[in-house]
This record gives C-alpha cells, sequence and structure tokens, in this order.
C-alpha cells in the first residue's frame, strides 16, 4: 500500500515595494535627463560644425593651390622640352581663353606656337583643368589673364617683358582658414607661400 504525500505550496514572501522614483528610473530616462543630452548634444555640434565647414573647406584650398601650382611646373616643363612657347590662360568653356572672371573657372595649358597667349585652331591643348568649386583665385595684374613660358623657362609676356605675379587662392564665404599664395618668380620657377585675409580682394 503506497502512502500519498502531499505538498502544501508555501505562500511567496511579498516583495517590498519601490519607490516610484527607482520605477521611473528602470522603466527609461527621466525628463531632466533627456535635456541634460540635449543641451550637451547642441553644444557639440556648435563646435564641431563650424570645424567640419573649415576643414572642408581648407582641403578645398589645399587642393585648388596643388592644381594651379602643378600646371606652371607642367607648363614650365613642355615649354624646355619642346623649346616652344607654352601657356597657361584661363577658361570659361575649356576651349578657349578669357580675360574675364577669375581663375577658379578653369584653365588651359596649350603649346602658343604664335605667341599670342590664345589657342588657335592648329594648337594643342595639353591639360584641362575644370572649375575650382566654392574657391576664388585672383591673380594680380601681372597674370590676370596667362602665364607664358619660353623655351628657355622663362615666364614673360607676349611682349617680351618678363612676367613675375602672383595667385591668392582664398574661400568666397570669407570662412577664416588659411589662405594660400602661388608666386611666380622673375625667372619662372613657381612656389607656394601663406597669404592674409587681405590679399583676396
Amino acid at each position: 500500500m503506497h502512502s500519498l504525500m502531499f505538498t502544501r505550496s508555501l505562500p511567496r514572501r511579498a516583495q517590498p515595494s519601490q519607490p516610484a522614483c527607482e520605477r521611473s528610473r528602470m522603466l527609461g530616462v527621466t525628463l531632466v535627463e533627456l535635456a541634460v543630452v540635449g543641451t550637451i548634444v547642441a553644444v557639440l555640434l556648435t563646435v564641431a560644425v563650424p570645424s567640419l565647414a573649415a576643414f572642408r573647406t581648407q582641403l578645398q584650398l589645399k587642393t585648388a593651390t596643388n592644381n594651379l601650382f602643378n600646371s606652371l611646373l607642367v607648363a614650365r616643363r613642355e615649354a624646355v622640352i619642346r623649346n616652344m612657347r607654352v601657356v597657361l590662360c584661363k577658361t570659361e568653356n575649356g576651349a578657349q581663353c578669357v580675360q574675364t572672371g577669375g581663375w577658379e573657372q578653369g584653365w588651359l595649358v596649350f603649346l602658343d606656337a604664335n605667341n599670342n597667349a590664345r589657342v588657335d585652331a592648329a594648337e594643342r591643348v595639353l591639360q584641362r583643368q575644370t572649375e575650382a568649386p566654392r574657391v576664388r583665385i585672383v591673380g594680380n595684374t601681372a597674370v590676370a589673364h596667362y602665364v607664358s613660358y619660353t623655351g628657355m623657362g622663362v615666364s614673360a609676356h607676349v611682349s617680351g617683358a618678363f612676367q613675375a605675379g602672383s595667385f591668392t587662392v582664398c574661400s568666397p564665404l570669407g570662412r577664416q582658414v588659411e589662405l594660400r599664395k602661388v608666386v611666380i618668380s622673375p625667372g619662372g620657377r613657381a612656389r607656394v607661400d601663406a597669404a592674409t585675409v587681405g590679399d583676396c580682394t
């Protein structure tokens, strides 16, 4: 004969009630915490966004400066190699030289067989540089429209006069960033220097 065993379930021990603030913290964040996080995010954005914009502008200025500097090197090198005049001029349509607007429109490097600083039908274009976005490139009077290299590698106007000048690369938005200047010496060599805000006018 089997004996029957009965187990009596004991009542569970009552859990102490939690304070209301503790329960709300378990469920999520409080309004005060959200306000603090929102303030921190707003401060970070206020600091970070201008810094990112300035960094982007600085990168654009550096790229435009390097492109112009490299094109001047190409023009001088090709003039010496080919023993003929090679010109760098600003262009609006990528085909013809122009005397209006800035160098940020773009420029051409071409063989100038007839020494007139213009691209003629039979003259070969060696390099085309497209527009530099969100950048301004200002050439002073000596290099306002073109830079011309003779077969000796010397920069000279089509009139024969020596051609030394400078380009200032800056931001049209007036951001406080480091400006750059590409300088052409009387001998035709190009170099990159720092520039001041007043130079970009």
